[in-house]
């Protein structure tokens, strides 16, 4: 049987943990604290742990590193950068297949399982994956179901994906829209507004650009009257982090983007882009969003699958 004395048992993960702190002689050192979601909070490990690791390593130093650890990681390698394009085309032919599949009366367990199909057939996988629809006369709603449902997409509805694949912990992400029978003229008229917005974004983005350019965008929700439900661009390869940028002033979204102001893209940045337009006082509302790098001549896509494009599935 393999033993290697560096892996421990996962049981009593504060035990194990403390135990191998004890081992390094660090009972009055400085330990770092590495915790997911960088942009997005301040989590770091569970209050019971912290107990244990406060109490039986009373003398050392406990300091929250997430920062400086993301930090180091913004900056892609080209080997990353290879993982995120392979990662994107696997998302690409997921969302195609999700597309082709989309028919009246399939149910959205079933589209979901399509992923999982297509992870397993290349030999990738998923950690998560949004997917439903909604009537566009009288919508629940504009943000897809994490945990799919046995609902049923019918003639009418708009469907709306965020799909997530990869490999070695990388990932793709498309935030797509399509429809099932034409779009109502509203739903028409964002999409238009989406796609336009994201495209733009991605032809402006350069290296040198500040986290406080990215808001000048947002300028067009004021003149299109949709309201953002969403900042439209976040750091992004094995999971959220830095920067979270674009937003308007005087929103809630406003104090999100405030720490990346100064934010210098550089190439080898991850970055999603995501245009997420509503009609004020409804329900209505959509997305259009992709992945790629920031590199020495602009941004480059990770997919080619046509999310700008408006697609329809025939409703009979």
């Amino acid at each position: 049987m393999f033993s290697d004395p560096d892996i421990r048992a996962g049981r009593g993960f504060e035990v194990e943990a403390g135990e191998r702190l004890k081992e390094l002689k660090l009972e009055k050192g400085a330990i770092g604290i590495v915790g997911p979601y960088a942009g997005f909070s301040r989590l770091t490990i569970p209050s019971e742990h912290r107990d244990y690791f406060t109490r039986t390593l009373s003398g050392a130093k406990f300091e929250n590193v997430t920062d400086r650890y993301e930090n180091l990681r913004l900056v892609k390698s080209s080997e990353e950068i290879r993982l995120m394009e392979k990662a994107g085309a696997l998302s690409d032919l997921a969302h195609e297949e999700i597309f082709l599949a989309t028919r009246p009366g399939i149910r959205h367990t079933d589209l979901r399982r399509v992923i999982g199909d297509v992870a397993n057939r290349f030999g990738g996988f998923y950690p998560f994956s949004h997917i439903s629809s909604t009537s566009m006369e009288d919508p629940e709603g504009f943000y897809p179901d994490f945990y799919p449902t046995h609902q049923t997409i019918e003639k009418g509805h708009v469907v709306m994906t965020e799909i997530c694949l990869g490999y070695g912990n990388y990932f793709g992400k498309l935030w797509g829209t399509y429809f099932v029978g034409e779009p109502a003229p509203e739903y028409r008229r964002m999409f238009d507004f989406a796609a336009a917005l994201h495209d733009r974004v991605i032809g402006d983005l350069k290296p040198g650009m500040r986290g406080r350019e990215i808001n000048g965008y947002m300028e067009a929700f004021r003149d299109s009257g949709f309201r953002p439900q969403g900042t439209i661009l976040n750091g992004w390869s094995t999971y959220n982090h830095a920067p979270i940028c674009g937003a308007l002033e005087g929103t809630p979204l406003a104090a999100r983007v405030q720490p990346f102001q100064d934010f210098e893209f550089k190439p080898g940045h991850c970055l999603t882009i995501i245009i997420w337009p509503s009609i004020p006082g409804t329900k209505k509302g959509l997305w259009v969003g992709s992945t790629g790098v920031i590199t020495k001549d602009g941004f480059k896509k990770f997919h080619s699958y046509p999310i700008n494009q408006l697609r329809v599935v025939p409703a009979s």
